[in-house]
């Protein structure tokens, strides 16, 4: 085994990986003793990982135990763990996907990763009662010099903050979350779409109106959509579309034709079926 560790009162903490690794996951135990810890600074500035996944038996996550992974892009754990160090994942400037076991229903854990970065973020959340899917967008915090006061002012630029804010470490606040989405469909038509399709497709905590605001938008901007989840190939948002009659005729067909290009052959399927359908419909009428 390459991880590198230490054993105290029966507890593992691994302090590092010797070689090359891609995909690291850290295992439940070694040499039958539990897997508590990740020690400061054990994998900072590594640039061959790709993927990480934490283990549910893990309390401590150490100061910047992952820093400047600027490969990262995955990242699984759970929410076991209870101490979490200052910039973990700080500087992971390209880890956008994160997917957390929240069978504890700490959140203290999801409110730390999204105070570490203020990019885009995916979270895929596994609650006791059922899954989640949410998308917090960037921002920018920018600060003006006022040279008569000697002072500089403050200002937060991007819909991100406020997301962030909806997440406490009690719990995340769906209904504030959904409120947002008139102010992120206003700046970023991508990522209101995604996030649409996201609490479309996974309508957890989801309100009847909070449905109807996110399919009224499909609707109007059907054509982005469709190619999102092409460009995505997440076949499960096609699929929402299709179940939700979300798409007009003439954005499966296009869609159709942009899923052919770019070989996503089961993609062309389901919408030739959508545009064959609606000839069929209109053979019947006449």
């Amino acid at each position: 085994m390459a991880f590198l560790y230490e054993t105290i009162n029966n507890e593992v903490t691994i302090t590092g990986y010797e070689g090359t690794v891609r995909h690291l996951q850290i295992p439940d135990c070694i040499d039958h003793f539990p897997v508590r810890a990740v020690a400061k600074s054990a994998f900072s500035r590594r640039k061959d990982l790709l993927y990480v996944r934490l283990p549910g038996t893990l309390r401590s996550l150490g100061l910047f135990a992952f820093y400047a992974c600027t490969g990262l892009k995955r990242l699984s754990l759970y929410d076991s763990i209870a101490d979490y160090y200052d910039g973990a994942f700080r500087q992971c400037t390209a880890l956008e996907e994160i997917e957390i076991e929240l069978y504890n229903e700490r959140y203290s854990i999801l409110r730390d990763l999204l105070a570490e970065s203020d990019r885009t973020m995916r979270f895929f959340l596994h609650l006791p009662d059922g899954d989640a899917r949410l998308l917090f967008p960037d921002y920018v915090l920018d600060f003006t010099e006022d040279t008569f006061a000697r002072a500089f002012h403050s200002s937060i630029v991007g819909t991100g903050f406020t997301y962030r804010e909806c997440v406490n470490k009690n719990g995340i606040s769906f209904r504030e979350y959904d409120r947002m989405f008139d102010r992120l469909a206003a700046v970023n038509v991508k990522l209101a779409a995604e996030t649409a399709l996201e609490r479309l497709s996974y309508p957890y905590s989801l309100s009847e109106q909070a449905r109807e605001s996110y399919a009224a938008y499909i609707r109007e901007n059907d054509g982005a959509a469709v190619k999102l989840a092409v460009d995505h190939d997440r076949t499960d948002w096609l699929e929402q579309l299709l179940k939700d009659r979300l798409l007009s005729n003439e954005a499966a067909s296009e869609a159709a034709e942009y899923a052919s290009a770019a070989g996503k052959t089961m993609m062309v399927s389901m919408l030739l079926g959508v545009t064959a359908g609606e000839r069929t419909s209109r053979r019947l009428s006449l």
